[in-house]
């Protein structure tokens, strides 16, 4: 599993953990009721969304990399929105020592959040842009 991808989902459990959110795996579908975690693109139709994309800048020359991940949430609801931005603060920003599919995560930290307005749906929709520091794992082959 390549470093975007293992930041990616481990973001994403560490998110659904919480209970407000869900995330499934590629090939399963959400069930009605389900508010979605998806990469990417938001869902189209669910109430409550939260979307992940990763914003990497290029890698750098040694081991320890920094990457960007924006969360994009959208809810109905503006002040109940604002909350479940606060609960992703709560669970995201200055988490250290994680470990994502063998990818090791010293720190994450909130870089900047900022409302975006209503989508074509009537939903708020908000921006939190976050800084993994990570280090990419060496590899164990053999000369």
């Amino acid at each position: 599993m390549s470093a975007p991808t293992a930041l990616l989902t481990g973001i994403a459990r560490r998110i659904a953990a919480e209970g407000t959110l869900t995330y499934r795996p590629a090939g399963q579908a959400f069930q009605p009721g389900e508010n979605p975690i998806t990469f990417g693109s938001q869902h189209p139709t669910a109430p409550i969304t939260a979307c992940l994309t990763d914003y990497t800048p290029a890698d750098s020359l040694t081991r320890a990399r920094e990457a960007r991940i924006q969360v994009r949430i959208r809810h109905p609801d503006y002040l109940a929105g604002g909350d479940l931005g606060e609960t992703l603060r709560g669970l995201l920003h200055d988490a250290r020592y994680l470990d994502f599919d063998g990818i090791p995560v010293s720190h994450i930290t909130r870089l900047s959040t900022a409302p975006l307005g209503l989508d074509s749906k009537g939903r708020h929709e908000w921006t939190h842009n976050y800084r993994v520091l990570y280090a990419q794992p060496t590899s164990k082959e053999t000369p």
